[in-house]
């Protein structure tokens, strides 16, 4: 039964994602435009109470999140943040009475598919160690983002400026999942680079909300959503395949790539169009 407890965290955490990126956009709208990445702005926000509200959301999916990726690989976790649109467009359809169109419908059972697949080839382990190399790539990577995002931030506001913010929102998401993946909570007050780590996990997790708090007062929920889970997917998987010994089932690699594409596909079938 405890073997199960991973996958039920990671369903309940879909959940609190979905609902929180709904009411995190009805408290973004109601504030003015964000110019810049300074994290204070977050402060403004959470003075709505909605925004507020879906950030409580979003820590309490993250701790779950939290819990499960340090058994389950990092492509099955991730991919199951993915479920999170469904809850979204759900949210979406029957509270902001938004027509939920074909391409969302298609979403949502890509995504149902590729988990259930993903689910059934992962093989659950824990993280193989890896180099300090690795680790100080990891440490400084929020850092290169928050520049990449700070020129983008700057721009003149456009669907492809506001595609680029939600994409770095998603790997800095995505960066919280793999440095939870590989710290050793016991070595923080032992290890310099388990400090740094720790430290690098904060600024990923505040840099992340920050972004896809712009992003989501420049776009419209579902698009956001498609582009933040599909950067928030695919590059922790692949990390975790090549570096940190994340693996299948009696070999099922088809079944994984198979769910993979089929998450994937669902998350970006939603960008195909934008609401009214």
């Amino acid at each position: 039964m405890s073997s199960l407890i991973p996958y039920a965290l990671s369903v309940v955490g879909a959940i609190c994602y979905g609902a929180a990126t709904v009411l995190e956009q009805i408290g973004a709208k109601n504030e003015k435009h964000l110019k810049t990445i300074n994290p204070l702005h977050l402060i403004t926000l959470i003075k709505q109470g909605s925004y507020f509200l879906g950030l409580v959301l979003d820590l309490i999916g993250w701790v779950f999140f939290l819990f499960a990726v340090r058994s389950l690989p990092l492509f099955l976790v991730q991919s199951f943040i993915a479920l999170s649109i469904v809850v979204s467009a759900l949210l979406d359809r029957y509270w902001l009475k938004h027509a939920v169109k074909k391409s969302e419908k298609v979403a949502i059972v890509f995504v149902v598919i590729g988990v259930t697949l993903l689910s059934v080839a992962a093989k659950p382990s824990s993280a193989i160690g890896t180099s300090n190399l690795f680790k100080l790539i990891l440490i400084i990577s929020p850092l290169v983002i928050a520049i990449i995002a700070a020129i983008f931030v700057r721009l003149k506001t456009t669907r492809v400026n506001s595609t680029m913010i939600a994409l770095l929102a998603g790997l800095s998401f995505g960066g919280t999942s793999i440095v939870t993946r590989i710290l050793n909570f016991s070595q923080l007050d032992k290890q310099i680079n388990q400090m740094l780590l720790a430290i690098s996990l904060v600024i990923f997790g505040v840099l992340a909300l920050v972004l896809l708090s712009i992003a989501l007062q420049r776009e419209k929920v579902n698009r956001v959503n498609s582009v933040v889970l599909a950067s928030e997917v695919i590059g922790p998987s692949l990390i975790g395949i090549i570096f940190l010994g994340d693996t299948v089932r009696n070999g099922l690699w088809l079944v994984m790539i198979a769910g993979l594409v089929l998450v994937l596909a669902g998350a970006l079938a939603t960008s195909s169009e934008s609401r009214k």
